[in-house]
């Protein structure tokens, strides 16, 4: 084992059991579940997921998947005012998710934007529930000092690149000085604190953009104090896998998926060979912080994961619906963390418990027992996370 993931692990024992408990849950208990051919789950979800803000609303990205929530709609778009759960209602998921010791993870492009984000994260600290927040930094700042003091336990930031890439990204020069600050200001409230978390990570999605950038990045990242950083290969999808996913979803459930549109990303300005000679330059480094790539493949697959609108290194089978829940910011909750197209209920009304093993969520999982897969899924992130 690495002698930086050794260190990282000693700093955070929570977060190292927490590991520990996931790897167990995920392969020797809910895979049992699935092989059986079980659509009604006997064990509550291990994770709920809560995305804290519509992809149109905060900080605009490049595309719809983790570390980066969706392409800004066109400005002649009409904007509706966004809904958000009730904080009862969410205090009510807040209980639920505390009695059956579920982990909790925020996610969003500006999970603070929430209208009650305040208040929600001072609950979490009140119910002991681990938890995780995914975002880019852009309000970081304003938060920091309340993310350490209600003992989050992992924060998962985006990072672009240099500020040379955010500038060719956004073409918004604070951008970066955000980001930045936001960081620098939360890394110093844990220090001063002298507090145990949270662990400070760094996700970088690998774009045309930014790929001949990676080693800057991994530079970038060690001096502003992040503890790990994950390199995500771009889940990308062509318009015949996205109409194929959604005919599948119009013959299935007679519901439209259109969600894949967000993933119309071209990748085609990314030279394989470049980005392979990066990515091994990258791994034979000896860095002071843990560094990874998502998802994890061999060097002879990268090639095929981009070229290969249909490659998802032989894994042919969906497990999330028996792991995780997926909750917008509205209540609804939702088949897919990546494409959120059918809904399996409401947080408004009902409990986790009781839409976990409802009739939506049954027949979402009988279908995926006997197709394995939708044709979307080989570009999602659930695929190869369980």
């Amino acid at each position: 084992m690495d002698i930086s993931v050794i260190k990282l692990m000693s700093r955070h024992p929570v977060w190292m059991r927490q590991q520990i408990k996931d790897y167990f849950e995920r392969w020797l208990l809910l895979k049992w579940y699935y092989w059986v051919g079980q659509a009604q789950c006997g064990v509550p979800p291990r994770l709920v997921s809560v995305r804290m803000n519509p992809p149109d609303v905060g900080v605009p990205c490049i595309i719809g998947q983790f570390g980066s929530f969706g392409i800004p709609p066109s400005k002649d778009a009409k904007k509706e005012a966004p809904r958000y759960l009730p904080l009862p209602r969410f205090k009510v998921l807040l209980d639920e998710v505390a009695a059956i010791k579920a982990r909790l993870r925020l996610w969003g492009s500006d999970p603070f934007i929430h209208p009650d984000f305040s208040s929600i994260i001072e609950y979490i600290k009140e119910k002991s529930i681990y938890c995780a927040i995914h975002l880019r930094a852009s309000s970081l700042s304003k938060y920091a000092e309340a993310v350490v003091d209600a003992g989050i336990d992992e924060m998962t930031v985006s990072i672009d690149g240099p500020a040379s890439v955010y500038r060719t990204i956004d073409h918004r020069s604070d951008h970066f000085l955000r980001f930045e600050q936001g960081v620098r200001e939360l890394i110093t409230a844990i220090r001063r604190k002298k507090a145990k978390g949270p662990l400070v990570r760094g996700n970088v999605l690998i774009m045309a953009e930014n790929y001949h950038y990676l080693g800057d990045v991994l530079t970038l990242a060690q001096d502003m104090g992040f503890e790990a950083l994950t390199f995500t290969y771009t889940f990308s999808m062509t318009e015949q896998m996205g109409l194929s996913h959604h005919h599948a979803f119009l013959d299935t459930f007679n519901c439209p998926a259109q969600s894949w549109e967000r993933y119309r990303i071209d990748t085609s300005g990314i030279e394989i060979s470049a980005l392979l000679r990066e990515v091994m330059r990258l791994k034979s480094r000896s860095n002071r912080i843990p560094v990874d790539f998502f998802p994890a493949l061999k060097p002879w697959q990268i090639g095929d994961f981009y070229k290969s609108p249909g490659f998802s290194c032989g894994l042919d089978r969906c497990r999330v619906p028996w792991f995780m829940m997926n909750v917008l910011e509205d209540g609804s909750v939702v088949s897919c963390v990546d494409y959120p197209d059918y809904t399996l209920g409401d947080l408004n009304d009902d409990t986790i418990s009781a839409i976990w093993n409802n009739e939506e969520m049954r027949h979402f999982r009988t279908e995926l027992i006997k197709l394995g897969k939708f044709p979307a899924c080989a570009k999602c992130s659930g695929l190869y996370n369980v």
